[in-house]
C-alpha cells in the first residue's frame, strides 16, 4: 500500500523538478530575445550601422504603422538599408530608445517580442509607442524579421528619463 504514494510523490518530484528545469530555459531563451533588441537599441545610439544591420535578416523590414493611413502605403516600411541609413544619420548618442514591459513568445526558430518604448533625442523626450519584433533563430543566432512598431508623442506610460545609469540596461 505504501508504494503508490511513494510512487506517487517519486512522480510529483519529477514532473515539479522537469518544471523548474523548463522554466529556467524559457526564462533564458526570453532573454535572448530580449537581448538582441537591447543590442540594437544600443548600436541605434551609437549610430553604429553594422551591428544595427546584423541585428536583422537580410530582407528584414522596419514598419511604421499609423492609424489612418493610406491603403496602398500601408505595411511597406523601410528594408534594412534604409533603416540602416537612418541610424547612421543620427549624431552619436542623440537616439535613445528604450523598452519597458516586454513580452516574449517563441515556437521553434520563431519568437515574438511585444513592448511599450520610448525615444529620447538626448535628453528631450521624442515619443514613445508599443513595438512588435518578430525574429527567426538563425545559425549565427536571433535575428529580427521585421519590427512594426506606432509612434505617439502623448498618453505615454511615465517613466524617468534617460540616465547614463538606466538609459539602454
Amino acid at each position: 500500500m505504501r508504494l503508490i504514494p511513494n510512487t506517487i510523490r517519486g512522480v510529483a518530484g519529477i514532473a515539479l523538478l522537469s518544471s523548474r528545469a523548463l522554466s529556467g530555459q524559457t526564462a533564458a531563451r526570453d532573454g535572448q530575445i530580449t537581448a538582441v533588441v537591447e543590442q540594437l537599441f544600443v548600436a541605434m545610439k551609437a549610430s553604429d550601422t553594422a551591428v544595427t544591420r546584423s541585428s536583422f535578416v537580410a530582407n528584414g523590414r522596419v514598419i511604421p504603422v499609423q492609424a489612418g493611413g493610406q491603403a496602398s502605403t500601408l505595411g511597406q516600411g523601410l528594408s534594412i538599408d534604409q533603416f540602416v541609413a537612418f541610424v547612421g544619420r543620427n549624431a552619436t548618442g542623440t537616439w535613445i530608445e528604450r523598452l519597458w514591459n516586454p513580452a516574449v513568445r517563441i515556437s521553434g526558430p520563431l519568437a515574438d517580442l511585444w513592448f511599450d518604448y520610448d525615444v529620447y533625442r538626448g535628453a528631450t523626450f521624442d515619443h514613445c509607442g508599443v513595438n512588435s519584433v518578430q525574429l527567426q533563430e538563425t545559425t549565427t543566432g536571433w535575428k529580427i524579421v521585421s519590427m512594426a512598431f506606432t509612434s505617439v508623442t502623448q498618453g505615454c506610460a511615465a517613466h524617468p528619463p534617460p540616465t547614463t545609469e538606466t538609459e539602454n540596461r
